[in-house]
């Protein structure tokens, strides 16, 4: 038999806050990426459209194999940039769910039966574990969306440079 621990009133308190309010900064930091996550996948998609109409309206201004050549890599990069980037915000969105608590753990007769500073600190450990979870999916979310932003940035500018290009070569 274990000899119950003698929780300090205050203590309790202070750890089961502290923990309540780590663990909706998590929430909060899901959401947030959720969000971002929603607006540059809608950037990118204007950018792959924006670029897909260029591309149809798009005629070379020589056929010099070394041009043509040129042009088509250039393009399939561009091409491979936007869509890779497009992949990466989706991966970022689809990354699992955030981990709530599970109330039928806390509404527990046994549970209630408990001191309150015992129960307390079950709780605060349940925010803790919930938090460990989350920081995992949140740093994997993260990551993702980082890796799309950056393929979304390569590819605009590359587009943007290859506008230019075209357009010098076109007027010269």
């Amino acid at each position: 038999m274990t000899t119950p621990i003698n929780y300090n009133e205050k203590s309790t308190n202070i750890i089961l806050e502290i923990a309540k309010t780590t663990y909706n900064e998590e929430l909060d930091r899901f959401k947030q990426t959720e969000a971002k996550t929603s607006i540059a996948l809608a950037f990118s998609g204007v950018i792959i459209t924006a670029y897909f109409a260029y591309l149809t309206t798009y005629s070379p201004t020589s056929l010099e194999h070394s041009y043509l050549v040129y042009n088509y890599i250039l393009k399939f990069v561009i091409m491979t940039l936007l869509v890779t980037s497009i992949y990466f915000l989706i991966t970022s969105i689809r990354t699992d769910t955030f981990q709530q608590i599970d109330l039928n753990s806390l509404v527990d007769d046994s549970l209630a039966q408990l001191e309150g500073k015992e129960v307390e600190m079950k709780i605060a450990y349940t925010y803790k574990e919930l938090v460990e979870i989350n920081e995992g999916k949140i740093g994997n979310k993260i990551k993702n969306y980082n890796c799309g932003l950056k393929f979304m940035n390569y590819g605009f500018f590359l587009f943007i440079i290859y506008f230019i290009i075209e357009e010098i070569i076109k007027n010269v």
